[in-house]
């Protein structure tokens, strides 16, 4: 038995427009928070030290 997937249209949702400008400058400040977010996260038991002290000797 087939599909008949040709007896079928397409249909898209709609989705809302956002300037493009809003969209690129948020980028980064989302990634940022979602990677603090992971980071700080109390089930996060991994090396932390890493990070936190990434280029702190470089600075000294």
């Amino acid at each position: 038995m087939g599909m008949r997937f040709d007896d079928h249209e397409v249909v898209y949702p709609t989705v809302p427009e956002q300037g493009a400008n809003n969209f690129v400058s948020d980028v980064p400040c989302i990634r940022i928070n979602i990677a603090n977010d992971l980071m700080f996260i109390p089930a996060n038991t991994g090396l932390k030290r890493l990070v936190t002290s990434y280029r702190k000797e470089e600075e000294e």
